[in-house]
Formats: C-alpha cells, sequence, structure tokens
C-alpha cells in the first residue's frame, strides 16, 4: 500500500461534514489545550495527548496551521475565523477544521475553569472530549456528573471507597450505607460485592421494580466481574445472569481489592459522563486472573424469555441450547438504548482504515480459468413488482451475466467512478457470489467464482452433485444453475467488529431482492434454499472459511426443477408505487433548503410523470441512489398503504419460493403531517386490503427519535420497520435463524 493511500484529504472531510447530515462542525472550535503539538518530519506536525496520535502532513501543516491552532480559542464562530485569517478561502478554514475536529483535537466553546480540586480530571475530559461526542466540551461533561445521584449497596468498607471517589470525581450526590427508602430518587445504583457472602442480587432487584438502572460489580480472588448496566424492560435480570454466567469466587486482599474498586469508579465516571462508554449494555468486562497475568474479554448476555423479571413472553430457553446461543448472538449486535450510543461511531464511516476499506476489491482466484461474460441485458420493461411475469426465459450465459452484474457488480456507465448496483452497509462491498452450473447455455458445468471487478467467471473445479444437493438440505433434483451468497465477515468485521455478521446477512437480503427481481424480469424462475449446511456448501465451492473470513449467506436456485411452486402474485398491486413515491418527493430546485424540504414556491423539476413507470427496470436499477427527499405534500394515504401490502406480497412470494416462514412483517411509523393519516403506529390489515390498523396512537418526534439510529432520519413523515417473529424462528430454526431472518 502506497504511503499516499492512508491519508486523508483536508478537502475531502470537509466535503465530507458539508453533505452528511449526521455530521456537524462546532459552532466556535477550540483546540484542547492540554494537547501537544510537535514538528514532525520536513512537513508534519505530530499531536499526542488524546486518545491517538495524530500526524498532520503537507505544506499547510507547517505554514497554514501554524496560523490557526492559536486562532480556535472557542470563541469566534467558522465565519470570524476566516476574517481573522486575511488571505485564506473560507471553505479552506473549514477544511481545516473538519479535519482537525474529525481526529479529535477540538471541543465546542470555552467551557471556563473547573475547580481546583477537580483540575487533572478537567484535563482528562478534554483530552478525551471526542471519544464518543455526546459532549460538545468538558463542561457538558462536568454537568452530568454534577447533575447526577447516585447510590453504592455494598460491605461498608468498599463501599465507603467507591463512593469517596465517585464523590471527589465530581459526582453531584453519592449515597451509600444503609438505604430505607427514595432508591427511585437516583439515576444509578451500584451493586458492589468483594466476598462470597455479598449478595448483590437484592439490590439489583429492588432497583429494577424502582425503575432504575443498576450497575453490578463483583470482586473476587479468581476474577472480577464489571458489568452489566441492567436496564429496567431492555437488558436481563441478575437471576437469568447468574443461571448463564458463575460468579468469581474467594477474597482478593485489600490492596488489590482497592484497586479493583478506584477501576470501577473510574467506569462509572466515564459512563455518567459519557465521555466514554463502556461495554456494559447486554454484556460485562471479565478480569480473570491466571499464572500469565490478567486476561480480559467482554461476555455477552441477554433477555430470556419466558422470565417476568426480563419482561419477555415464549418459552424458556435452555443456555446449552443452539436456539439461546442464536438469541444471545442476535442479542449481542443490538443497538442499545440511544443515551448508551455512541454518536462518534458514524463517523467511522470517515476513518482513514475505513476509507481503505471501501476501495479494497474482492480478491481472484488467481491461476483459475476464466470466462468472459457478455454485458449486461438492457432490461427495458418496466420493473417486475407486482406486474404479471413474462414468459419463461432461458437460464442462459447472458441473463446469468445480468444477473450476477447486478445482484452484486458494478456500473461503469455512471460518472464519476465506478458505482456498486446493491447497496451493501458501509460501503463495503460483502457479497461474493459463487454459480453452480448445472446447465447452463453456454457455460460449462461446473462451479464459478463471480469476480466483480473484472465481470468474469473464475472456473474453481467440478461441480459434485452429491455435496451440492447435501449442501442444500437434500432436494429432490438440482436446478439449471444455483447462486450462491457469500459474506467477507472479515472485510466487515474491520469496520463494524461484532455487528458485521447483522451487516453481512443484511448485504445478503439486499442482494437476493436484486437478483430475485432482475431473474422475475428475465423471465427465470427462482427457488430459495432456507435450509443450506454452511460447512458442506463451503466446501462445494472452495470458500476460505478460516478464521472467519467468508461465510456463506444464501442459495437461490435459477431454472424450473418439479419442486417450483408457483409463485404469489400481486396484480392488484400497482407496479408503480414506488414510481409514484418518488414522484411524491420531487427534487427541489436551487430554493431548496438542502435537506430534502423545498421552501415554498420553489419550481420544481418534474422528471417522471403519472402515466410513466420510474425509467425502465435497468435505468431503475442503475440509477439507484440513497437520496433523503420528503415530500412538499402530505402522501396520500392509499400510496402508504398500497407500499405496505407490496412489502407483504414480496414476503408471502419469497416463501412461496423457499424461503424461511418466519412472521416478517413491516410497520409505519407516521409522526407530523407529511402523510394523510394521524400520528402513530400502524399496521397493514389483512382482512381488508385497502385498511391500515392504527397499533398506537400518537407519535412524537421524540419517540422517532428513539426508534431510528440516524437522527437526520427521523424528521421523514413516515418510517417504515420490518419485524420478525423471532420465537418462532428460534423454535423451528434454531442456529440458522439468523441467516434466515435477513
Amino acid at each position: 500500500m502506497r504511503a499516499a493511500d492512508a491519508l486523508v484529504d483536508a478537502r475531502w472531510m470537509g466535503q465530507s461534514f458539508a453533505g452528511d447530515p449526521e455530521l456537524a462542525l462546532p459552532e466556535r472550535p477550540r483546540f484542547v489545550p492540554e494537547l501537544l503539538v510537535l514538528p514532525f518530519g520536513e512537513d508534519g506536525l505530530m499531536v499526542v495527548g488524546g486518545r491517538d496520535v495524530e500526524v498532520l502532513r503537507g505544506r499547510a501543516a507547517r505554514s497554514f496551521l501554524p496560523r490557526l491552532l492559536p486562532a480556535l480559542d472557542g470563541e469566534h464562530t467558522l465565519e470570524e475565523l476566516a476574517h481573522r485569517l486575511p488571505g485564506v478561502r473560507p471553505e479552506v478554514v473549514r477544511d481545516a477544521i473538519a479535519l482537525l475536529y474529525s481526529r479529535g483535537l477540538l471541543e465546542d466553546g470555552h467551557p471556563g475553569a473547573a475547580p481546583p480540586e477537580l483540575a487533572d480530571l478537567d484535563a482528562h475530559f478534554g483530552r478525551f472530549i471526542d471519544v464518543t461526542r455526546v459532549n460538545s466540551n468538558r463542561r457538558q461533561a462536568f454537568d452530568r456528573l454534577q447533575h447526577t445521584t447516585v447510590y453504592v449497596g455494598g460491605p461498608d468498607g468498599a463501599a465507603a471507597e467507591l463512593a469517596g471517589w465517585l464523590a471527589r470525581s465530581g459526582v453531584g450526590s453519592v449515597r451509600w450505607g444503609k438505604l430505607d427508602s427514595g432508591l427511585e430518587e437516583c439515576d444509578l445504583v451500584i451493586s458492589l460485592a468483594v466476598a462470597d457472602v455479598d449478595e448483590p442480587g437484592s439490590l439489583i432487584e429492588a432497583a429494577r421494580r424502582a425503575g432504575v438502572r443498576a450497575l453490578h460489580v463483583r470482586v473476587g480472588a479468581d476474577a472480577v466481574q464489571l458489568g452489566p448496566l441492567f436496564v429496567p424492560g431492555q437488558s436481563s435480570c441478575y437471576p437469568c445472569m447468574r443461571r448463564v454466567h458463575g460468579g468469581p469466587i474467594g477474597v482478593l486482599d485489600a490492596d488489590e481489592t482497592s484497586f479493583w474498586v478506584s477501576f470501577a469508579a473510574l467506569q462509572v465516571v466515564h459512563l455518567l459522563s459519557r465521555i466514554a462508554l463502556p461495554p456494559l449494555y447486554n454484556a460485562f468486562q471479565l478480569f480473570t486472573f491466571t499464572r500469565h497475568g490478567i486476561v480480559n474479554e467482554t461476555r455477552y448476555l441477554t433477555r430470556m424469555p419466558g422470565c417476568t423479571r426480563c419482561g419477555l413472553d415464549g418459552a424458556p430457553l435452555a443456555a446449552d441450547s443452539p436456539a439461546y446461543l442464536a438469541w444471545v448472538l442476535h442479542c449481542s449486535v443490538s443497538l442499545p438504548p440511544r443515551d448508551l450510543i455512541n454518536p462518534r461511531e458514524h463517523q467511522q464511516h470517515y476513518r482513514v482504515g475505513n476509507v481503505l476499506l471501501t476501495r479494497e476489491e474482492s480478491e481472484p482466484y488467481h491461476g483459475a480459468p476464466t470466462v468472459l461474460l457478455p454485458d449486461p441485458l438492457a432490461l427495458a420493461g418496466p420493473p417486475p413488482w407486482g406486474s404479471d411475469p413474462p414468459q419463461a426465459g432461458a437460464v442462459d450465459l447472458a441473463a446469468l451475466a445480468t444477473i450476477l452484474s447486478r445482484a452484486a457488480g458494478l456500473n461503469r456507465e455512471r460518472e464519476p467512478g465506478v458505482w456498486r448496483v446493491a447497496p451493501t452497509g458501509g460501503n463495503l462491498d460483502s457479497p461474493e457470489l459463487f454459480v453452480i452450473a448445472e446447465q447452463v447455455d453456454g457455460l460449462e458445468r461446473g462451479i464459478y467464482h463471480y469476480h466483480a471487478p473484472r465481470h468474469i467467471l473464475e472456473r474453481l473445479h467440478d461441480a459434485p452433485a452429491d455435496l451440492i444437493r447435501r449442501a442444500l438440505g437434500w432436494p429432490s433434483a438440482l436446478p439449471r444453475c444455483v447462486i450462491v451468497g457469500t459474506g467477507a465477515l472479515g472485510k466487515v468485521y474491520g469496520k463494524y467488529q461484532n455487528f458485521a455478521y447483522r451487516i453481512v446477512y443484511l448485504d445478503a437480503g439486499v442482494a437476493i431482492a436484486y437478483l430475485r427481481d432482475v431473474a422475475a424480469a428475465l423471465g427465470v424462475e427462482t427457488r430459495e434454499y432456507s435450509d443450506i449446511l454452511d460447512e458442506p456448501l463451503a466446501e462445494a465451492i472452495s470458500l476460505h472459511t478460516r478464521d472467519g473470513r467468508f461465510v456463506p449467506t444464501f442459495a437461490v436456485g435459477l431454472g424450473s426443477t418439479e419442486e417450483t411452486v408457483a409463485p404469489v402474485q400481486a396484480a392488484d398491486i400497482s407496479p408503480r408505487v414506488l414510481s409514484r413515491l418518488v414522484e411524491a418527493a420531487k427534487t427541489p430546485g436551487p430554493g431548496g433548503d438542502g435537506r430534502g424540504r423545498p421552501s415554498p414556491g420553489t419550481a420544481v423539476d418534474v422528471r417522471y410523470g403519472e402515466d410513466r413507470a420510474l425509467l425502465s427496470f435497468g435505468e431503475a436499477l442503475l440509477n439507484r441512489r440513497a437520496v433523503r427527499m420528503y415530500a412538499p405534500t402530505p402522501l396520500p394515504r392509499r400510496l402508504v398503504t398500497e407500499l405496505m401490502r407490496l412489502s407483504i406480497a414480496a414476503c408471502e412470494e419469497r416463501i412461496t419460493e423457499g424461503a424461511a416462514p418466519l412472521g416478517v412483517y413491516p410497520w409505519l411509523l407516521v409522526q407530523g403531517d407529511g402523510v394523510e393519516l394521524p400520528p402513530g403506529v400502524y399496521q397493514a390489515d389483512s382482512s381488508d386490503a385497502a385498511a391500515l390498523l392504527l397499533r398506537r396512537p400518537g407519535l412524537s418526534r421524540a419517540e422517532a427519535l428513539a426508534c431510528v439510529l440516524q437522527s437526520s432520519l427521523a424528521t421523514a413523515p413516515a418510517v417504515m420497520f420490518i419485524s420478525g417473529d423471532m420465537e418462532e424462528a428460534l423454535e423451528q430454526r434454531a442456529a440458522l435463524v439468523v441467516t434466515a431472518s435477513y
């Protein structure tokens, strides 16, 4: 990798902040004074003292930044800073500040001096203010601490020590000892245990009944457990935790116990101030003492079905069952409550390493014989959504090339650069496709890898029929062709860590949708295999699964077999519902506000008329981009109802073609006046195709914000959510549940 490839340009970062509604620059930027700036090489500056060591290079690093940094005192706006730096264009100032802010070197405004006794904590908050980006400056972090009430329960000596650390760290009110009443007035309860006779469960249960969060801390002779943070109604209860995870035993000596108590105090300060967010929601940190040193690991837990304290209905799950493991995996990558989410995570898209990941191309199978594929077909007809299917089409090389290209390929016809046709999480292009060719006109029987960057097939080996049938769940006959989807789990993990597993399968779901739609437009029948076996399938296609590098995600057959089931027809659903939805949210002209809402009287470009579908199907695929445009007038009720019904029909059709029936269902959240429906939560009425059932009246923006990760999307007049029946999935599919659900 060239050194230049690992650099982020200030102008690019400034444009990213300007174009991303989830990012905003400080109004009055202040360079964190505790950071140390040093010369680095011939053209660079090194900044140390924050979370990471940052190196800024280029001509401006030595000429412009020394002028800019002293001016960043938290007293001036970006416009005022531009005036204070004559000869420098305002956009250059913006870009430089965007780069500094993205590296965690700025806070917003001048927070003023801290009390002398808290000077060290003030410096700590300043140096790490941008780790979470919850607080715009250190004063906000202090305010959170000073307006917090904490109760520490446990043996008197240890509880008093922990309470003392918290009080000296700026926590507003700290109580310890016997507490007969007033637990509901606390913001956090800490249940501390340092000996086998200490029982933290009763205090944690009392906090749950009072609706107060409780932090579990257990210090033993063999291990220390820090966490979990018990959130009433949203996380596991203490007895369920203990059934799955044992506790430390024995008593640690006094000095070491004191160390772990002070360490717990630091984590509590981070949690309350939100300077850092320790992974304590549905998880705890386990520190095990071994002869080789202390080993740290994160252990996960979750609410247990059938437990009244956890608040989940359903049959209980055995802790050693595949269903429980699948449930824990699902919950371990679920998002915590919004107040425990790290806003800075969104900027991970712009980290140097993650930018490089998006530029990585999939690796070819070096030395494999290649098959040149024809250019994709134009797909000039209307979209296949809800329309009568065309006559049966051939499974030939042209059709296969079109399906592969549109499901996981690149669009080289669009400027600037190369675009992915189907969207992928984090723009990482995780899906890779393999082809098991049985009877494809123009293609020798065998197993192939589709290398999207070159739009070619790489022949791997012959197709072992028995192994393939075993991998697909022993179908009585094989179709003419099977497309196997895989996910680049290792690549996605580099950006999303544990959340990568969910991203990979969400990407797989999108790839399946594109694959099915393109096949339908070509008249090619499809069948999903929902009982695939990962290891035989990986063996059949020679997939690199070592260390979780790749995982099989789906298998879809092309062409008919005697097992093919007639697809559900949705003739009563207009295929133009999506066209009309886009038409309703027309692009604003120059007078728009830049965030999807046209200004009053703004002329809009009516690109598509009501009498025409949204371009041709092929054009629609190649012009797909995520655009946040909200309609200038309320959307008709019939339109959103029709969209809901179209979603249900698509799910039903997939089930008839082999997908697992897991109770996937759409919901509609309506707020404000953007839809001709009162605010609330709606579900489609299965008994009346033209009706929506109001499941819950009223929906405030705060409630909508709690449901949507990206705050800019919470302003949408309506948001569609998709739910799945996890209880049914766990009962029917156990370890296959994650694969099937997406």
